[in-house]
């Protein structure tokens, strides 16, 4: 039987712990909600405090997800067994099921197990990072984001390139005296949308999305530089090919730096779940020391991240009997 709490899921929602301000959230949990029977751990980047690790015992499988959210901040409201809100499904939810798995493993006498809650994951995974390196002899990492209650086998990779396109400058009314940037980087970007990668047989295709465009030209100016990026989610099939493919689309007028990549990940499953592939980030890469990683947890990714972020209680509540179902399963390979 689930003890699940709304009032503790909607407490922790109404806690605006957007990137960079998730120690109010982390100093919530140490200071009212550390679960029965667990020692805490505060992990530290310098003087900033970016984890928290509630341990019972010296643990071997963990359940891990993160304390920032995406901006805009909104406050939770409820809509029958519907909860509303930023960090909903994304990942507060995550945490409202994992605490009460841990209390109920806790209960039933179990140990060795932690909950892993970090900083950062939405940009750039410090947090995650930090626990890479200071937490030791963990076998398996059950890492919850929502996958719709579904054991995920695969997630796409990423590649983040920097774009800088540049032109000359001139008046509009005569815009044959210079170079459009603009007009080079929309021809950049046909080339770019004409590129063809081999469909994945596990992950399918690989797509791309623009942002972040900059260019500060008024209207009655030919535009001399802009500047964006271009986000790839890439695939088994695709990812070693994708930069050498955009350095091929490029010309003269066009400058590209990698600032980030991030192969794609095959997980840990086990039988008896539903299963999927997911082309959304998550902590997992950045965890690579602590075990065999899993991938699970309520909610599902379309809704996180919108105005409209949500999660069902129902499907925590099938969380919280899954999540079990998972540990007892890993404590008999531990």
């Amino acid at each position: 039987m689930s003890y699940f709490s709304k009032q503790f899921l909607l407490e922790i929602m109404s806690v605006d712990s957007t990137t960079g301000r998730e120690t109010a959230l982390l100093d919530l949990l140490a200071r009212s909600h550390k679960p029965r029977g667990a020692t805490v751990e505060i992990h530290r980047d310098g003087m900033v405090e970016k984890n928290i690790f509630f341990k019972w015992g010296e643990p071997r499988i963990i359940f891990c997800t993160h304390l920032d959210t995406v901006p805009p901040y909104f406050a939770p409201r409820e809509q029958g067994d519907i909860i509303y809100g930023r960090g909903a499904c994304d990942a507060k939810g995550q945490i409202a099921a994992i605490y009460e798995v841990c209390e109920e493993l806790h209960a039933e006498g179990q140990s060795n197990f932690g909950i892993l809650l970090t900083g950062d994951e939405e940009i750039n995974s410090t947090g995650a990072k930090l626990a890479n390196v200071l937490i030791k002899g963990v076998k398996f990492t059950i890492i919850c984001e929502p996958t719709e209650n579904k054991l995920i086998r695969a997630a796409k990779g990423v590649l983040v390139v920097a774009v800088e396109v540049f032109g000359k400058a001139a008046h509009s009314g005569y815009p044959a005296s210079g170079k459009n940037a603009i007009d080079a980087w929309r021809n950049f970007l046909d080339r770019v949308d004409a590129m063809e990668f081999p469909s994945d047989e596990v992950l399918g295709a690989t797509t791309y999305n623009v942002g972040e465009i900059k260019v500060a030209n008024v209207p009655n100016v030919v535009a001399d530089y802009l500047s964006c990026k271009i986000f790839f989610r890439t695939t088994f099939a695709s990812h070693g090919h994708v930069l050498a493919a955009l350095h091929e689309a490029a010309d003269v007028n066009v400058m590209l730096r990698q600032i980030h990549a991030c192969d794609p990940l095959s997980f840990f499953t086990l039988d008896g779940f539903n299963r999927d592939v997911v082309a959304f980030g998550s902590d997992a890469p950045s965890l690579s020391q602590l075990g065999q990683r899993l991938l699970y947890g309520p909610g599902s990714i379309l809704c996180a991240h919108t105005p409209d972020e949500c999660i069902a209680v129902a499907d925590i509540e099938q969380a919280i009997q899954d999540l079990k179902q998972l540990y007892y399963q890993l404590v008999n390979i531990v």
